[in-house]
């Protein structure tokens, strides 16, 4: 779905509309040449949910559709707002425009490999440090301590429930 005042040839990575009213930044394209470009302009998209505005984003970063639809419920749920990335190197773009509270990540991407987006997210320069929460289907100690070195806080075993979900926030103490 596209916002009414996105013009259609404008190359957007992933624009999706809030659906808990969060400021939509397309402050970010791809060239022609693949590089990353700012776009001057902010276009934000507004739906009437009476007075409630969320405090909290979350980032869901996976390569598939289905898990990012799954996985936005339950912050949404939480009263976050969400935003989806498809791939590392998307995610890093859209924490470069505005770091989010809680990062879900999948353990298992195409293109820069989760490890590499979690280390480069941590090395940004940002006053926000965001929870970092990466997904998987495997429960194995290795992937684990490595996510965690790389700089993730915990992990979710996929698939994952809304109680699970909700543990796991409140393990971390993440309240929207």
């Amino acid at each position: 779905m596209r916002c009414p005042e996105v013009p259609e040839n404008l190359p957007l990575l992933n624009a999706t509309c809030s659906s808990f009213g969060e400021p939509l930044l397309l402050g970010l394209r791809i060239n022609e040449t693949g590089e990353r470009q700012n776009i001057p302009a902010q276009v934000y998209w507004f739906r009437n949910f009476g007075t409630m505005k969320p405090n909290k984003h979350c980032l869901v970063v996976d390569d598939s559709d289905v898990i990012r639809e799954v996985a936005r419920a339950f912050p949404e749920r939480l009263g976050y707002s969400v935003a989806e990335a498809k791939t590392g190197e998307e995610a890093l773009a859209r924490a470069e425009l505005g770091m989010p509270d809680l990062i879900l990540i999948d353990w298992h991407m195409p293109g820069l490999p989760p490890r590499e987006t979690i280390a480069q997210i941590r090395r940004l320069h940002n006053s926000r440090r965001p929870t970092l929460v990466y997904m998987t289907t495997e429960h194995n100690m290795e992937d684990i301590a490595e996510a965690k070195k790389s700089g993730a806080d915990d992990y979710l075993l996929k698939p994952f429930d809304r109680v699970a979900f909700e543990g796991k926030i409140n393990e971390l103490a993440l309240h929207a």
